[in-house]
């Protein structure tokens, strides 16, 4: 992968007060969306760290998901209610 979403952001579109083109943002939602759907319907694993960082982009467009570190099955219960995540992206229910 070329560089991740934070990187892409920080190094190369903020120095040059650039905005992510809202087509792109659906387009990295979509793909996110659709492989954390993935890993929960065919293998009952919640990521629980999506964050920039998380995301890898590819110059050719593709988009992957990466760090599993701190993935749960949803049947380990006790894994589900640990605080584990990096806190600056949880949600605000869960702080």
């Amino acid at each position: 992968m070329t560089t991740c979403l934070k990187k892409l952001y920080k190094n190369y579109l903020q120095p040059q007060d650039i905005k992510f083109p809202e087509q792109i943002l659906c387009k990295i939602t979509v793909a996110v969306v659709e492989a954390l759907k993935y890993l929960e319907d065919e293998h009952g694993i919640i990521h629980r760290d999506v964050k920039p960082e998380n995301i890898l982009l590819h110059k050719n467009g593709a988009i992957k998901l990466c760090d599993f570190g701190i993935a749960a099955k949803l049947s380990d219960e006790k894994a589900m209610k640990s605080g584990i995540a990096t806190m600056l992206y949880c949600s605000p229910e869960r702080l």
